[in-house]
């Protein structure tokens, strides 16, 4: 498994296919680096956020807390 920084060499590089770069872009979303890095990290999570392709990470382990058991 890559680490962060390999996963960013190769989204540099275009060396993803579109699925790995739609689950490394929904990664840093969900650890909330994204907005703190390139402005062209933050587009292209921004244009699959728009396009549905990614959520907010907020979204991801939402708890239905009347049943306490996660929502997907």
């Amino acid at each position: 498994m890559f680490g962060i920084l390999e996963k960013m060499d190769k989204f540099s590089n275009a060396l993803m296919t579109s699925e790995e770069k739609i689950s490394f872009v929904q990664e840093i979303i969900n650890n909330g680096m994204v907005w703190d890095m390139h402005q062209k990290y933050i587009a292209q999570a921004s244009q699959y956020l728009s396009d549905g392709q990614c959520h907010y990470a907020f979204m991801e382990n939402m708890v239905n807390p009347a049943q306490n058991e996660v929502v997907k």
